[in-house]
């Protein structure tokens, strides 16, 4: 069930599912130049659904981020 955390700018946070990974992954490609593999994603969305938010506008993935992530780095 995916719950709507806020909205912004016509666009809508809320957490990640694991149905969402692949628009994730897709937007890590294009925009980071590290890239990770899909069990790295797989792991910090078990590890911790609720620090890892997507935003979507209009249907389309506009942004993911991952608190843990950041803190790993």
């Amino acid at each position: 069930m995916q719950v709507i955390l806020r909205e912004h700018n016509g666009a809508i946070f809320r957490r990640c599912e694991p149905s969402d990974l692949i628009g994730v992954m897709e937007i890590n490609m294009k925009t980071l130049p590290e890239h990770y593999s899909d069990y790295f994603y797989e792991s910090l969305l078990a590890e911790a659904p609720e620090a890892f938010l997507v935003a979507e506008k209009d249907s389309q993935y506009v942004a993911a981020e991952n608190i843990l992530l950041k803190k790993r780095l």
